[in-house]
């Protein structure tokens, strides 16, 4: 978080670019798939703070090693951790639809296209109406 926040007011106060940055759904869509190395690169500067603090703790001696030890532990594997939350579900793909079910999500998809056809227009700057 600190690297956004560090990034952000780089942006706003000295640089002047780059103020609009995002990733497209399509493009993150299109870019491959991190491993557990890639996580671990990506989140390098956190991986680094919990060894540095690792260190501190087992310098000062005494009894905070027992309890910092978990902790440093967690901070340390938190790549990993975020690498397994973001696969995907293996149901994900395999879910079968009842017909009626099938065409009941039809019905309300074809009223939830014509409810943006009728009323989001380029006379109300496409924005729907939230009165309907």
């Amino acid at each position: 978080m600190t690297d956004a926040i560090g990034r952000t007011l780089f942006r706003l106060f000295v640089s002047r670019r780059h103020l609009l940055e995002w990733v497209t759904a399509a493009y993150a869509k299109l870019s491959p798939r991190l491993g557990l190395y890639g996580f671990y690169r990506l989140m390098a500067g956190g991986v680094v703070i919990a060894i540095v603090a690792a260190i501190v703790v087992w310098c000062a001696g005494g009894d905070a090693w027992l309890v910092a030890a978990p902790f440093v532990v967690l901070w340390i594997s938190s790549p990993a951790v975020a690498r397994w939350t973001s696969l995907s579900p293996l149901a994900a793909g395999r879910l079968s639809v009842s017909e009626a079910d099938a065409r009941a999500l039809r019905l309300v998809a074809r009223r939830t296209w014509r409810y943006f056809e009728t009323f989001v227009t380029v006379a109300d700057h496409m924005l729907p109406p939230d009165n309907f």
